[in-house]
Formats: structure tokens, sequence, C-alpha cells
């Protein structure tokens, strides 16, 4: 079955290289009105990608271009120079187009001199890394395109000598060995003896294995094999060497790609974090826009079909805070309901995934679509509309990304804000999140919530965090920096759990002794348990006590770790933690953190946020509870007493923690915290089992399903009951019981609202 289905796909493949060129992101179809683009009307085309084309044609001809040809960063990469003169020379001025093309041959070439002199270590564009490490993921998709774009430029020898360089990178790009991240210890990307299989459920069987094809480095290798592969037609490639690695690219690594994305990031985010994720995500995105416009997309993984990509822009949006903040650097940035490594405290530009998501769109007629994503990259990245025309240059000359705003930015099309048919309560269900707001005004509230998997670079220890924003403004915030320190739980505003002593003298040392959930090797997932989205309020359950372990490490002291959130909006969060241990003498504590002064009197801490909104922080359970203020780490380091700790990301604020510790170290400790927006403070009731805020009852049910009551309550919230079941409720004097029959009926989650 295996041959057969291998067969199959090298057939199709290969019997639809014979279209033109162009045929990656574009075709000759598209050119006129490409060119008709290219006009000094349509200010993304003249300030933007001619700009950008000027200014590179006259650093050429000073011989300013520098480019050492090594495996990192870059002023001027080549590649990103030849693909922007390529570009150019299919729609610039008719009277230039040679001339770019030439140009855009000449840098191509460079590299290809000296490339095909095989590898070797540390020699310009020969190290065996050029083509899989950081170079190859920000720059690599710039090879094929250049070479499909000029094409009719190129003549035999020069092809002859670029297949030879393409069929070295490319398998290099499909060496599970060398390339990142398969090739780090313990990755385990796949299954032995799965390295040649396409098509085949068999290469899922590696949790692991699935969970890494979301890094960005394995994304980029997809993308970078298969758009040298479809550069060159089918009589390029005598030795067949470019027709397999591209059957690889398609058949094994978008294959688990395509599975991951309907699975682990089912809901629209990846799974490495805010600031990864929409890199590794664009990665897939522009292949997929590739394979639509090479005719490739006749197998089930290469489409834009996936639910994934529907999900993805719902998802940025949802994650964003309802209104921008200043900068120093880019004038206003949206911050964001973060999750994993951050180097900058605000949403980056998603340009590289939204770019052909809208592209696809419109090629789709499908101009809706299309224009919503035009919006989200007008006002959404680093500066906003004051800063669309620089950014359409290239940031950092990454002219493929001026490319894709060129081709975004139809200039007949209008930008037109999708928000208002994106849901305001999204379950994220891949990575375990909940984003929900009240609304898409710059005065909306909302919450994020995280329960989800841990296991590759670039994610938190944010299992069981929360956050929280009152109109616009930030509550409760997440505190983002780059590496295992900013990772830490006490940073994610979750629980904390001393488990028992590790020998170890690193990284794990510093989650250890925080008590913090668990990166790379926990016994388990966090897992949301139950969520749901009832009028006025939202509702949330996540387990984390396999985060807390990890069986790698023989840490099996945490034998519960679950929090439920209720929001009732817009202004009230409601926490119940229920942590416990292997015995008593193991702290537990629940650190949050607040960009604002806090002040503590008995239970409470009280606060202001720089617009004047008052906020408290209150202490309902345990009996027994201390509450201490101190400043949150400014910067974070890798391991205990490192010497060389890094800065908090970039746009950070000074932040306060607040920390509330169960006295005593207790075996087993239920915390109720309430956190409020406003003046009403809550008050404990029966046994601590509920709560009031304002005119606003909230009961954790026991068994017996009887909570006490007080007076002149208007609405009752009563949280732990069946999910879709039908009760009685009778009161008698302030005790109100709940028995199942005819009346009202709980929700998903088994909350009962009346």
């Amino acid at each position: 079955m295996q041959k057969i289905l291998i067969l199959t796909v090298l057939g199709v493949l290969g019997s639809a290289l014979g279209q033109s060129h162009p045929r990656l992101w574009i075709t000759g179809a598209d050119l006129p009105k490409l060119q008709s683009w290219a006009t000094s009307k349509n200010p993304i085309y003249q300030e933007g990608l001619l700009t950008s084309a000027l200014n590179a044609k006259r650093q050429m001809d000073q011989g300013k271009l520098e480019d050492s040809g090594g495996i990192d960063y870059e002023s001027d990469p080549v590649e990103q120079y030849a693909a922007l003169f390529a570009f150019m020379s299919l729609v610039g001025p008719q009277k230039d187009r040679a001339d770019y093309a030439q140009r855009s041959k000449k840098l191509l070439l460079k590299a290809i001199t000296e490339a095909e002199k095989g590898p070797a270590e540390g020699k310009p564009y020969r190290d065996r890394e050029f083509t899989v490490y950081n170079r190859s993921r920000w720059h690599g998709a710039a090879w094929g395109l250049t070479v499909d774009w000029i094409y009719p430029t190129l003549t035999a020898a020069d092809k002859k000598r670029i297949v030879k360089v393409f069929e070295r990178w490319t398998t290099e790009n499909m060496d599970l060995k060398l390339g990142y991240p398969c090739s780090d210890p313990g990755t385990e990307c796949f299954l032995d003896g799965t390295a040649t299989l396409m098509n085949t459920p068999e290469l899922l069987q590696s949790q692991r294995g699935v969970r890494w094809s979301q890094n960005n480095y394995y994304t980029a290798h997809a993308r970078n094999a298969a758009l040298m592969a479809l550069s060159l037609d089918p009589a390029d490639d005598p030795n067949g060497i470019l027709k397999k690695n591209l059957n690889l690219a398609l058949g094994r690594h978008l294959y688990v790609i395509d599975h991951g994305l309907s699975t682990i990031a089912r809901g629209g985010l990846g799974g490495e974090g805010f600031e990864y994720s929409p890199q590794s995500m664009g990665y897939v995105a522009q292949l997929l826009l590739a394979l639509h416009t090479a005719h490739q997309d006749n197998l089930p993984q290469s489409t834009f079909k996936n639910p994934f990509w529907k999900a993805y822009p719902q998802a940025l949006l949802a994650s964003l805070l309802p209104k921008s903040t200043p900068d120093e650097n880019h004038g206003q940035v949206f911050q964001a309901l973060w999750y994993g490594d951050g180097q900058e405290n605000y949403a980056p530009d998603p340009i590289e995934a939204i770019g052909p998501l809208g592209v696809y769109a419109a090629l789709q007629k499908d101009p809706k679509n299309a224009s919503g994503m035009r919006w989200i990259q007008t006002f959404i990245p680093p500066g906003g509309q004051k800063e669309l025309l620089s950014r359409s240059r290239g940031d950092d000359n990454r002219f493929t990304n001026a490319i894709l705003y060129f081709l975004l930015f139809d200039p007949a099309l209008k930008a037109q804000d999708p928000r208002g048919s994106y849901p305001t309560h999204q379950r994220i269900e891949g990575i375990g999140k909940i984003l929900a707001r009240t609304d898409w005004t710059e005065k909306a509230s909302g919450i994020g919530f995280t329960a989800g998997w841990n296991s590759i670079d670039h994610q938190a220890a944010d299992a069981l965090s929360v956050e929280f924003f009152s109109q616009g403004e930030w509550i409760l915030k997440k505190r983002v920096g780059y590496g295992f320190g900013w990772s830490a739980s006490d940073n994610q505003n979750a629980p904390l759990i001393q488990n028992d002593p590790i020998d170890r003298d690193d990284y794990r040392k510093l989650l250890w002794s925080r008590g913090s959930s668990w990166l790379y090797r926990p016994s388990g997932d966090a897992k949301l348990l139950k969520s749901s989205f009832g009028k006025g309020y939202t509702y949330a359950a996540g387990d984390a006590t396999a985060a807390y372990n990890s069986d790698y490490e023989n840490l099996q002291a945490v034998t519960r770790a679950v929090r439920e959130v209720l929001w009732l909006e817009p202004s009230t969060v409601i926490l119940r933690d229920e942590l416990s241990t292997r015995g008593a003498g193991k702290f537990k504590r629940l650190p949050f953190n607040f960009p604002a002064s806090l002040s503590v009197q008995g239970r409470t801490a009280a606060g202001k946020t720089p617009s004047g909104q008052t906020f408290t922080v209150t202490s309902l359970l345990p009996e027994k509870v201390s509450l201490s203020v101190k400043k949150a780490p400014a910067k974070e380091g890798e391991f205990v007493g490192d010497p060389d700790p890094s800065p908090a990301a970039h746009g950070e604020t000074e932040a306060q923690r607040l920390t509330i510790e169960a006295s005593g170290a207790p075996s087993q400790v239920v915390f109720l915290t309430v956190i409020h927006a406003g003046k009403a403070e809550p008050r404990a009731l029966t046994q601590g089992q509920g709560l009031v805020i304002g005119n606003h009852w909230v009961c954790f049910a026991d068994d017996t399903l009887q909570c006490s009551v007080p007076a002149g309550i208007e609405k009752h919230h009563v949280v732990g009951l069946k999910p879709n079941t039908s009760y009685t409720i009778s009161r008698s004097g302030s005790t109100l019981t709940l028995k199942e029959g005819k009346g009202v009926t709980s929700d998903t989650a088994g909350i009962l609202v009346f």
C-alpha cells in the first residue's frame, strides 16, 4: 500500500509541472492586472515596492550589498534582492524589466557559483546549515521565487547549474537528521523507518513528531524545498531528485503539518506562541499559495481547506487588546493576550500568513475576505496605518514581504474591518485556550485562559494561566519575555506548586524552585476539561496535574492542579483553584501580575490602572492565607543564579506581583479568588461555597447540591452540575436546594443560571 501511495503522488505531481512561468504566487494571467497596479497612483507600489527596488539598484550599483553568505543574519541577503528584482522584471516599468531580470540573475548566480563547489563548513553559501538554519527560514522562499520569475532569462547552462545546487539544498531540507528541529536530541520527529513514507497515517504515530511539525524550521524546510523544486520544469530535472524532494515536502512534511493544523492547532493558533507562530504558519501559507498558483493543490493537505485557515485571522484578532498603545519605536502597537516566547510586547506584523490568505481569497473571487485581510495588514502591525507604507517596503530587507503587501493591496479593493463577522467568544481547542470579550469596540473587556499541551520550542509553562482586561485596559497581565525564566508559571499568572527535590543545575532547577509547571517533558498535557459561553458569562475549567509533574525528571508530588474560571461580564473574574501534593510541607501559591501599583489590607489587594480604573483582588479561601506584593522582575535568567539574565520584552511595563500563599503549606488546599474591576467588593458565604458580587450570587455546588443564598439576589450562578441537565429549585429560608428534574437546564459545562 505504501508503494502505491508513493507512486500515485509522484505521478500527479509530475503531470502538472509543464505549466508556463511565472507560476509561484502569480501566473502569467495575473501579469496585466499586476502591471496596471504598478503606477504612481498606487502608494503601495510607488512608496513601497518601487522605492525598495530603486534603493536596491542604487546599493548594487555602488557595490554596497553586503552578504557574507552565512547561515544567520545578513544585512543584505542576496536572495531577497534577487527576488525583488525578479518580481520587478515582471511588473515594473516596461523599459526597466530586462535590466531587473539581469540584476536578479547576476545575484542568483553569485550564490550558485559558490554553492556548486559543494558543502564546506563556514564557506559562503556552502555550509550544510545554509539551507536549514535561520537564514533559510527568513529568506529561503526567495530562491524558488527568483528562478520561477526570471525563468525565461536563464539559459540551459544556467538551469543546469541551478539544478545541481537545488538538488543538494532540497535534499538537505528533507534530511531529518540534518534539519532543525529534528536533529535535536529527543525531538523524535518521526518514528524509526518512517523517513521515506508519504501520505500514510504511520507518519502521525509519534505525538512529539506531530507537535514538532509546528516548528518554524520544519515548516520553512517544507516551503523552501517545494518552491525550489516547483520553480524548474521536469526537463530540467533529469535525475528526478527535485521531484523526489518535492514529494517528500508535500507527502511527508506537509502531510504531518496539515494534520497538526486540524488537531493540535485547531482553532487558529499555532503551538509556538504569538511571536513565532505567525512566521511558522506563514511559511505554510506561502507554500499553499504557491501550490495553488502552480496547480499543485490536488492533495488534501495542499489546499487552504483546512479549517485552521479560516480560524487563524479570527483567533489573531481575538488575541489582541481592544485598542493600541503607545510605543517609542512604532508610535502605536497592539498588545496581546500573549503565549510563548516574546522579544517584543506587541503583535508582530503577520504579513507572512495574512498576505497569502488575502491573495488566495482574491484569486477565489472572495473580495470580502480579501478586504478583511487588507484591513488587518493596515491597522494591526506595529505602527498601524501610519507605518503601512514603510512596512510595504519590506522591513529589514525582507522584500518577499514587500511583494506580499503589493499582491494583497489591490488598489480597487477597500479595506473592511472583518471583526463584526468574527465570534467574540472563542475556544481555541488545539492549544487549549479560551479567548472571550464583550464586543469588538475599544472599550471592550475580556479574558484569556489556557490549559493545553507543552513540549516544543518557544512554549511557556502557562498551564492554567489567566489574563483580564477591562474597558480596553489591562487589569491582570502576563509578563512577556524570551527564555526559560520568562516562561515560568509565576510570569504566566498560573499556580505554583512545590514538587519533590530535583538534582539539576539548569533551567529545570529554575522551574522547580519556583513551583512552575514543566517545559518539554511534563508527565502529560494540561487539558481544558469543559467550557461554556453563556449570556453574560464565560466559564472554563482546566486540569494541569500532569503538567506539574515530570516522569522524565522523576517528579510526581503534585496530585491535583485544577483551576476553574468564571468571568461575570464585564467586570468580575472568579478563580477556584484546587491544589494538592503527596504530603504537607510543599508550598502552594497563586501569583498575579498587574501593570499597576497595589496595596494590601488583610485579604484584599487594591490597585488603580493608569486611566484611573480601580480594581480589587480578594482572597476568600483558604481560611489561612498570606498576601504579599513585590515588584515583578525586570530580568530573568535561564537558571537559578544566572549572572546574565535576559530583560523583559521591549514594551513590557513595570509590574507588581501579588502572591497569595496558603499558610502552613497544607497537603491540599482550595483557593477562591475574585478579581473585580470597579467598587463592589465580594463577600464569602456559607463554608466558602458561594460568594456575592453586587446582586450576583455564585455557588460552587457540592455533592448535596445545597447552597446558602442571601436575600436580594437577582442572578444566580451554580457551578459544578451535570451538563445539559434539568434541575428543580427549592428554597427554605436561606438554603437553596437543587434536584434533578423538570425545571432549569444547565449548560454544556454544567453551569446553571437563573
